[in-house]
């Protein structure tokens, strides 16, 4: 899965996290974490958020896309900690 040609619109979101201090929320759709910020006031269409980036897709070993679950901001929010669903050890 090249990060250029992965299409996520079709996954659905599964798990959440955000970061405060550094108002930002990040979301899992399958193998991407896509981080979004406030939105400004006259965006009403997204709720508040406006997406910002994705991160590129993590590999493990075997050059299987990671998936990553269980998120938690480390380090007063600089850092993401999560593990790989695809293998739980």
């Amino acid at each position: 899965m090249d990060l250029g040609l992965f299409d996520d619109s079709e996954l659905e979101n599964s798990e959440s996290i955000q970061a405060h201090g550094y108002d930002r929320t990040f979301i899992v759709s399958g193998p991407v974490v896509k981080v979004y910020k406030e939105a400004d006031h006259q965006d009403s269409e997204h709720h508040g958020l406006a997406f910002d980036m994705k991160f590129p897709i993590l590999r493990n070993d075997e050059d299987q896309p990671v998936k990553p679950c269980n998120l938690m901001l480390h380090n007063n929010e600089s850092q993401m900690i999560f593990c790989n669903q695809h293998d739980p050890t």
